[in-house]
């Protein structure tokens, strides 16, 4: 890893950034002391080529192959940072126990429901309720790990597997038992004073991850997070789909409180909101 030159303004290091990624090298920049941001480029192969394609885009900073590179990158994923020298493949299924608890319980609860008087006494425990006032407090988590339809679940077992799995990885399993708790939490809370008690799914949980996720892959590229703009808009669009078509009965709530939560903490996780504080008071 190597800083390669500065520049003076945000919008042209996120410009040359993209640029970069969208020729598969792979650095962030970072804010210095004297208003201006430092380049840095994480693979030593590629620091004759970084530089280069920062002499240019100094000279020729409105150039079109810069504007192209920005749309290229918007449509791939970060290029995952060689400074994680430890392969997905090396981990074990311990590394991952939260992700795996979490699928586990949301299967059986699934299958367990499709027998009649077992699927009375999911509803009335793990059900949101007003008795969470008398001390049932898990009824606060329980109905993201409740699943009526099967497709609600397969789709939202898939995006816990895939971006579940990578929060497991990179903070731990600590952090993301605590992250599903207090997104749930805040989702069926939210939801509940919305619609009222009968919603269900992970749904929130799963729009939480892709805020985080998308966050951390922006401002924290040292880490091994990758979620394209592309696919962050394809999320933002189905929000939209369920605000405009509310007869397909989504938890809208649930998925714009989750969004942004995730957005807030990985602004914080990857010390996007602090600099941006730093820039704030210094104008």
């Amino acid at each position: 890893m190597r800083k390669i030159g500065t520049l003076e303004k945000r919008e042209q290091c996120e410009c040359f950034i993209a640029y970069l990624r969208s020729k598969k090298i792979d650095g962030e920049f970072r804010e210095s002391g004297d208003k201006e941001f430092e380049i840095w480029v994480y693979d030593e192969d590629l620091i004759t080529l970084a530089v280069h394609a920062l002499t240019k885009y100094q000279t020729y900073p409105e150039s079109v192959e810069f504007s192209r590179g920005e749309l290229k990158a918007f449509f791939a994923p970060p290029p995952p940072s060689i400074n994680k020298k430890r392969k997905i493949s090396n981990y074990t299924a311990n590394d991952f126990r939260v992700t795996w608890w979490l699928m586990g319980t949301c299967l059986a609860i699934t299958i367990l429901a499709q027998v009649s008087f077992l699927k009375t006494l999911i509803y009335q425990y793990l059900f949101f309720s007003v008795t969470i006032l008398e001390g049932q407090i898990w009824r606060l988590v329980t109905p993201a790990l409740i699943h009526t339809d099967p497709i609600h679940f397969i789709f939202n077992m898939f995006w816990i597997y895939d971006l579940g799995s990578d929060v497991e990885r990179e903070d731990g399993s600590r952090f993301f038992l605590l992250f599903f708790a207090i997104v749930a939490m805040f989702c069926n809370i939210a939801q509940f004073f919305v619609s009222g008690p009968a919603f269900n799914g992970m749904s929130g949980v799963v729009y939480g991850l892709v805020g985080y996720v998308w966050m951390m892959s922006r401002y924290a590229p040292a880490t091994r997070y990758g979620l394209s703009d592309a696919m962050m808009l394809f999320m933002v669009c189905w929000i939209l789909v369920g605000l405009i078509f509310p007869g397909m009965n989504m938890a809208n709530t649930q998925h714009i409180m989750g969004i942004l939560l995730g957005l807030l903490l990985g602004s914080v996780k990857s010390g996007h909101m602090k600099s941006s504080w730093r820039q704030f008071r210094r104008k």
